[in-house]
């Protein structure tokens, strides 16, 4: 579906680049931008104090290739206890770490962690290359840059694009999400997260179950892996069923796509789970507001061509009717197949 082209990443950098924050806000990308920055600082002013030494230069003939090197070691050593402490639970301060209820995404881990590592190599070899200015330093700097810009500034840069584009209330992994849940709960996210055979997957919990971030989750796992999503909310979605077009072209070049072009949608605040069960949003009001919609055809195409997360708040002992009740909406009026449809159930001890 929806892909970001190489004019929208011009585009972005552009933005990120020229203007001031101040007044606009930061976004995913200009934060990456920032953070790399700080890493190459974070090599640079230590190995330029370490050469800055008297006793240290006089201890070592090429004292800004050793400040460099060593910088650099230190970081990978720092770095690599980073990868490690979740591996053997603990830290140096004694705190133990509780297992996570998803697995951590290590192949993420490393190549985030390769790149800092290489962007904290880059500054220190700058300081090499201008404290001492030689043909091999040179190499080295630039044999290093390259490697910075081509391979992994492109993915992550890429990367908060595309989770900047899903609108997502706030960032969280899966790997992220400690509360309660079944075996058979977590089967079913792992299914939804890995097959594309499951289309639609109603998340219903009661209030503090961690329905909205265990959604969030899930659909930031496919942003990283550089698919289109977006999270709207059950309102805001009604309004913009109103504004549907016959085509999914989306005509406002400041986002990458819109909630009908998505790889993933992720409905929020469908039904609340207060002790009062106020039956604010029900399926049949879902139904008539695409029934007035005059397109039902082609909404139904949407949801049927698409992931969908709906998020569904119920009290404990609702949990039934609710389940039957949305279940019922997707399969008999989106016509979404039974095979093609996941629930899971969480509440506090789930």
């Amino acid at each position: 579906m929806a892909t970001i082209s190489s004019t929208q990443i011009k585009n972005q950098l552009i933005y990120d680049l020229i203007g001031k924050d101040s007044y606009r806000g930061i976004t995913l990308s200009y934060a990456w931008l920032a953070n790399q920055t700080g890493h190459f600082a974070l090599g640079f002013i230590p190995a330029y104090i370490l050469y800055s030494n008297n006793w240290f230069q006089e201890y070592f003939a090429n004292a800004s290739f050793m400040s460099a090197c060593i910088i650099s070691a230190a970081w990978i050593v720092f770095e690599t206890y980073n990868v490690v402490k979740p591996i053997i639970g603990f830290t140096f301060f004694g705190n133990k770490k509780k297992p996570t209820v998803f697995p951590i995404p290590w192949k993420n881990v490393v190549y985030d962690t390769a790149t800092d590592l290489l962007f904290f190599a880059l500054g220190a070899f700058a300081m090499a290359c201008v404290a001492t200015p030689t043909y091999i330093f040179s190499w080295i700097f630039y044999g290093l840059l390259v490697l910075c810009l081509i391979i992994p500034s492109r993915f992550w840069y890429v990367t908060k694009m595309y989770q900047q584009a899903a609108n997502y209330p706030f960032q969280f992994r899966l790997n992220q999400w400690n509360l309660e849940i079944s075996e058979a709960n977590k089967k079913t996210v792992t299914q939804f997260k890995e097959q594309n055979k499951l289309k639609s997957l109603l998340i219903i919990g009661a209030n503090k179950t961690g329905k909205t971030s265990l959604g969030v989750a899930l659909a930031n796992e496919a942003s990283i892996l550089h698919q289109s999503c977006m999270y709207t909310t059950a309102i805001k979605l009604f309004e913009q069923l109103y504004e549907i077009a016959l085509t999914t072209t989306n005509e406002d070049e400041n986002k990458m796509w819109n909630w009908m072009n998505a790889d993933i949608l992720v409905i929020d605040d469908i039904h609340p789970s207060t002790p009062n069960n106020y039956d604010l949003i029900t399926p049949n009001q879902v139904k008539k507001i695409i029934a007035e919609t005059g397109k039902q055809d082609v909404i139904q195409s949407i949801f049927q061509s698409k992931k969908v997360i709906w998020i569904i708040g119920s009290s404990v002992d609702s949990y039934s009717k609710i389940e039957k009740e949305w279940k019922q909406l997707l399969t008999e009026f989106l016509q979404i197949k039974e095979q093609e449809t996941a629930i899971i159930q969480l509440t506090k001890t789930s």
